[in-house]
C-alpha cells in the first residue's frame, strides 16, 4: 500500500524537474511507473523501520506523519534517480530517516495505536503469592 500519490509527488516537484528526472524515453511527460517506483520504495523503507512496532502496511487511515515521510522520501528517491538531490531535499531525507528511527525505538507514538500483544510461545506464569511452598511456616526452623 502506498502511503502518497503520484499527484502528491507532483506537486512537490515541479513539471519540467519531473521531466528532466524521470523522462529517459523523451517522450516530453514525467514517467509516471518511476515515480511510483519511487513511491512504492519509500513505503518499503517506512514498513522497514515501523515493523519492529506497528503491523504494516499502516491501514486506511495512514498516521498523517507517515505520510509526510512517505513524500519525503519519494521526492528523494525521484532526485536520486539522476543523483541530483538539493539539499534541502537531503535534509528533508535525513530529518525523515531520523523520525522513522525513533518510531522503532518506541520513542515517537504515531497515534496509530498499539499492537496487539503477540503469544510467543514462551514460558508464561500463573503463580499467586499464596501458591508459594516456601513461606515463614514451612521454612521454621531452617
Amino acid at each position: 500500500m502506498a502511503y502518497c500519490t503520484v499527484a502528491d509527488i507532483e506537486s512537490k516537484i515541479d513539471q519540467d524537474e519531473l521531466i528532466r528526472l524521470t523522462d529517459d524515453a523523451g517522450a516530453g511527460t514525467p514517467d509516471i511507473t518511476k515515480i511510483q517506483e519511487a513511491i512504492t520504495e519509500a513505503g518499503a523503507e517506512i514498513d522497514s523501520y515501523c515493523a519492529r512496532l506497528h503491523t504494516v502496511p499502516f491501514p486506511d487511515p495512514v498516521p498523517a506523519m507517515i505520510v509526510k515521510v512517505c513524500k519525503d522520501i519519494a521526492v528523494y528517491n525521484v532526485y536520486s534517480l539522476k543523483n541530483a538531490a538539493p539539499e534541502d531535499c537531503e535534509d528533508r531525507y535525513e530529518r525523515a530517516v531520523a523520525y522513522l528511527k525513533n518510531v522503532a525505538k518506541g520513542i515517537v507514538d504515531l497515534g496509530a495505536g498499539s499492537p496487539e500483544e503477540v503469544d510467543d510461545g514462551g514460558p508464561e506464569t500463573i503463580k499467586t503469592a499464596s501458591d508459594s511452598i516456601f513461606t515463614l511456616g514451612t521454612m521454621e526452623g531452617f
